[in-house]
């Protein structure tokens, strides 16, 4: 019996073994939040030294290399927002699909969806999998039902999606446990194209508390995930690196601070907090009459660990590398100065053809996005449109991060039209970050411009 089957005959403990669940999602979620004791190599796992009179607590300091590698993978991916673009047929006219386009630009615009998918990106990146949930809301006493959206991770609960053979969704579950009368109660939400599953589990078995009409007609549960997290290839390295400025924390602590090598007797010795620092050697006649002077030396670290210097910056050079993230610390930014656009470019190609090829997934994404919206506004919100919406078609243009230098851009446009303008007045303006009403503006230069051809004429 497949899971539909089991699902529609109420047989849910023995259709959710069939449901997908990414094992590792805890423990990655754990290390992206600087926990280290998941691997015997990283730095939690030392252990402290334990001696006769005391245990000596041995440092272990954390670096978050995966957290700069995700923010910056996931933000040269949507970090600005993506642009949606109507696909037009030649033999259709412009107003033809406008009211549907203009539907789910505003729904697009109501869930905040472009957020919310660089939070998608980034939990997927970090724990390998997250969700958007699509669902209905109606007030009471209100006749408009409303669509909302809401991000799933796990932080909210457990993914659980059920795919058949081809590897297309065929329903999507999401698990989690809330309180009620101080007892943990976990409750299951199961949506396929029809229904609306909800079941809740106080004991071993889940039961099923109520099954409603699906009204989006299609799972509004968009899901992806990827095999490994962002910094799956150089976790090692990360590894060695934690453990190496660990145990070089430690070396500092026994040797930055002089230490010292006394001969005869010494009266006192300064506090490692004291400053002006004086010891007091005494002089010790023995019984023959014969006079020791106490004598001091101070023991310091003479050779700079150049070889933990080299490690390090090979070491953090290839964290770097091989997942293509830019090390944008002050230092290798300061001076850069004004460099052309292509040059800029050039320079951050590691992030960029990486944010390319993820394009594809987030491409089928936010195509599925689109689609449970359309399903949504023709069952649901306005069905009016729906013949519109089955005819409209759109594409996804992602938008690149990197300034534009464009001093550069109009230079070289206005030597390819031989020095005649590119722009009109009312584009420059629109343009004008200091300008908040572009028609005011255009309509004030005007009247400035009419005063001071009446200044010249008199």
């Amino acid at each position: 019996m497949d899971f539909l089957e089991l699902l529609k005959t109420g047989k849910i403990n023995e259709a959710i073994p069939m449901m997908s669940k990414k094992p590792d999602v805890e423990n990655y979620t754990k290390e992206f939040n600087n926990e280290r004791d998941i691997r015997d190599t990283q730095v939690g796992k030392r252990k402290d030294k334990i001696s006769k009179n005391e245990t000596i607590k041995v440092t272990k300091i954390p670096i978050p290399f995966q957290r700069q590698i995700v923010k910056t993978a996931s933000t040269f991916l949507f970090g600005n927002p993506v642009k949606l673009v109507e696909r037009k047929n030649q033999d259709q006219s412009d107003d033809q699909n406008k009211d549907a386009f203009l539907a789910i630009i505003d729904l697009w615009d109501d869930l905040r969806m472009d957020p919310m998918l660089l939070k998608l990106c980034r939990a997927v990146k970090s724990e390998t999998e997250a969700a958007i949930i699509f669902f209905d809301v109606k007030k009471e006493g209100e006749k408009e039902v409303k669509i909302k959206s809401s991000l799933k991770t796990s932080k909210n609960g457990k993914l659980l999606p059920v795919f058949d053979a081809f590897g297309d969704m065929i329903a999507f579950g999401w698990e989690y446990t809330t309180k009620e009368s101080d007892k943990d109660v976990g409750y299951l939400y199961v949506w396929t194209n029809d229904v609306k599953y909800t079941f809740k589990r106080t004991s071993k078995d889940w039961v099923e508390e109520n099954k409603e009409t699906n009204l989006f007609k299609k799972i509004p549960a968009v899901y992806l995930s990827q095999d490994h997290p962002e910094w799956w290839e150089v976790q090692d390295l990360i590894d060695r690196f934690e453990m190496s400025f660990s145990k070089f924390g430690d070396t500092n602590d026994y040797f930055a601070s002089p230490m010292y090598k006394v001969k005869g007797a010494v009266k006192s010795i300064p506090k490692k907090d004291e400053t002006g620092k004086m010891v007091k050697l005494d002089i010790v006649e023995t019984d023959k009459g014969n006079v020791i002077e106490a004598d001091l030396e101070v023991i310091g670290w003479d050779r700079a660990p150049e070889a933990l210097k080299l490690e390090f910056e090979t070491e953090k050079a290839l964290i770097y590398g091989l997942t293509d993230t830019p090390d944008l610390s002050f230092d290798n930014v300061k001076g850069i100065g004004n460099i052309s656009g292509i040059a800029l470019k050039l320079m951050f190609l590691g992030p960029m053809l990486k944010a390319k090829e993820g394009k594809g997934d987030y491409q089928i994404l936010i195509s599925r996005i689109i689609n449970v919206m359309k399903a949504g506004i023709s069952n649901i919100s306005n069905t009016s449109l729906k013949a519109k919406l089955d005819a409209l078609k759109i594409d996804v243009e992602f938008t690149s991060v990197l300034p534009e230098n464009l001093k550069e851009i109009i230079e070289i446009l206005s030597d390819a039209t031989g020095n005649k303008p590119v722009m009109s007045q009312k584009t420059a303006v629109s343009f004008n970050p200091l300008v908040n009403n572009n028609d005011e503006e255009l309509e004030n230069i005007k009247s400035e411009g009419q005063l001071e051809l009446g200044d010249t004429v008199n």
